[in-house]
């Protein structure tokens, strides 16, 4: 990212007011939100939501912190020989474009877009197959 710390920033600073409304699931919900769009989220079951959310301590206590700076060296893209594809969604937070792009450039892996927010498997899961599945059917799968 052109600015980690500054994406760190404002992630803490959601997260934060979502532990001071919610405690750890609050915090889950205004993860999501910025990412997967308030329409989205609100869309997603009540009880799959619930369920999202209720690993907030996981997310606080275990996830947050310990990949956001991670950076793989060449030497890590070196040993792939699988055809590898990035996905990112058309409506995603500019991150993960930013993120893809590199991905693309550094790695020569080619980005595909998916339809809608950076959670298609929400808003549009038919069109995330059809994206997914031709590649697949590229190596011999289904």
């Amino acid at each position: 990212m052109a600015d980690p710390a500054a994406a760190q920033a404002s992630v803490a600073a959601a997260i934060q007011e979502g532990v001071a409304q919610g405690g750890p699931p609050g915090a889950v919900d205004r993860f999501f939100r910025p990412v997967a769009g308030d329409a989205t989220w609100d869309r997603v079951p009540t009880d799959l939501r619930n369920r999202i959310t209720s690993n907030g301590e996981t997310l606080l206590g275990m996830e947050l912190g310990t990949f956001e700076a991670y950076r793989p060296g060449d030497s890590a893209f070196a040993g792939i020989t699988t055809p590898t594809h990035v996905l990112v969604s058309e409506n995603s937070p500019g991150v993960f474009h930013e993120v893809a792009a590199w991905l693309s450039g550094r790695a020569g892996f080619e980005v595909v877009r998916t339809p809608g927010s950076h959670t298609p498997q929400f808003d549009h899961p038919d069109e995330l197959v059809r994206t997914i599945r031709p590649l697949l059917r590229g190596r011999g799968r289904t």
